[in-house]
C-alpha cells in the first residue's frame, strides 16, 4: 500500500480536521477515504475533495486504513 498525506486548501476552523495520512492502493482510493465525517459529502469536519491536496509520501505493509487524522479542537 502506498501513504498518503491529504490536507486541506481552506480555512479551517475549530473542531475540523486539517488533514489525515492513510494507506490506499492510488490517489483516487486515497481521496475517497476520511476522518470520521457523517456522510459521503464531506459534510460538517472536512473539506470537498477540490480543496484537499494529496501528496504520496512512503509505503507501508499495512491494510487499506485511516493511519492518523489532525484534528483542531475548539
Amino acid at each position: 500500500m502506498n501513504l498518503y498525506l491529504i490536507e486541506r486548501t481552506d480555512r479551517v476552523g475549530y473542531d475540523e480536521y486539517d488533514s489525515i495520512v492513510v494507506a490506499a492502493e492510488n490517489e483516487e482510493e486515497a481521496l475517497e477515504m476520511g476522518p470520521n465525517w457523517p456522510d459521503k459529502d464531506y459534510g460538517g469536519c472536512w473539506a470537498s475533495k477540490e480543496k484537499l491536496i494529496i501528496e504520496l509520501i512512503g509505503t507501508t505493509t499495512r491494510d487499506r486504513d485511516v493511519i492518523i487524522t489532525s484534528f483542531n479542537a475548539g
